[in-house]
């Protein structure tokens, strides 16, 4: 998967990093707002986890599209979370991943890392 790099955790970082911030230093970008996002990956994870085989079943290939989708919706409303869809690559990820099994994981893992440095890096959450 060459959007989303075998160090995802510190392409995680990079892209918290990076994010906007408001006059008071905080960033654009809620962690309710990112929570949200991880939200849509987490029965894609555990689907993914239970499965044995390395190419995915087509249903759920169809549910990573359609979350492709949620994404694209999500970005529509807020700029904050385009901007963050944008910078993450996670589009481009999420069409990557076509029925890899091992590429849907690491892009769940990838958005974990995101919300974790969010946290982390973020002085409001401290």
């Amino acid at each position: 998967m060459a959007v989303i790099e075998k160090d995802y955790v510190k392409q995680a970082e990079q892209v918290i990093s990076a994010l906007p911030k408001n006059r008071r230093g905080d960033f654009e970008l809620t962690t309710t707002q990112l929570r949200g996002l991880l939200s849509l990956t987490a029965q894609l994870f555990d689907e993914a986890e239970l499965s044995l085989d390395s190419v995915l079943p087509q249903p759920l290939q169809d549910k990573v599209q359609y979350l492709r989708v949620r994404f694209v919706y999500q970005a529509g409303r807020d700029k904050a979370v385009k901007d963050f869809v944008t910078r993450a690559k996670l589009l481009d990820a999420l069409q990557e991943i076509g029925d890899s099994r091992e590429d849907l994981l690491r892009f769940c893992r990838y958005m974990e890392a995101l919300v974790a440095y969010k946290k982390y890096l973020d002085p409001k959450d401290n």
